[in-house]
């Protein structure tokens, strides 16, 4: 007991606590996301991903760059995308929401890639009222590129965003 006390006044002292015993994101390393985000281990790279999505947050500019590339480089791995949509935090940051949108926008529509394309399509009802996110599921309501179901799931999102309705896949 007391050499788990020690530790935690060392990890205080050191920064990586905040008073309150929670992780202080603004002092971590981020040496292990970014050695995590390239693992192949999926509670790895998911870990990893949550880790930056709280680094940026709390204002962690070069956390954003590593998500963003982790998106990039996974482009064509469904399964591992949709880990990162999963651990996806609400962020007021435009740079951070064009991004997913972005990535989401140029994202073929296949049957391989709906269930990461759902996975941001619930990230996105996480934000409230929010114009940026309204505007830009809007424009996908109209994207050709996505199927009528997909751009009704687009619509929903939408009204609850905007707070008319629960969001459902099954509307």
């Amino acid at each position: 007991m007391q050499s788990e006390e020690k530790f935690i006044e060392q990890l205080k002292k050191a920064g990586l606590l905040t008073p309150e015993g929670q992780i202080n994101f603004k002092n971590y390393s981020l040496d292990h996301p970014v050695r995590d985000i390239k693992s192949s281990d999926p509670h790895k790279f998911s870990h990893a991903a949550y880790i930056l999505c709280q680094m940026i947050n709390v204002g962690r500019e070069a956390a954003m760059r590593v998500l963003f590339d982790a998106f990039k480089e996974n482009k064509h791995d469904f399964k591992r995308l949709e880990l990162i949509a999963e651990r996806l935090e609400v962020i007021d940051n435009d740079e951070y929401i064009d991004f997913i949108f972005d990535f989401l926008e140029n994202t073929k529509s296949s049957n391989k890639s709906s269930r990461f394309i759902k996975s941001l399509i619930r990230f996105f009802t996480r934000y409230d009222n929010h114009p940026k996110v309204i505007e830009r599921l809007e424009r996908l309501t109209k994207n050709k590129n996505f199927s009528y179901r997909m751009r009704r799931h687009f619509k929903n999102a939408k009204a609850d965003v905007l707070g008319e309705k629960p969001f459902s896949f099954y509307d």
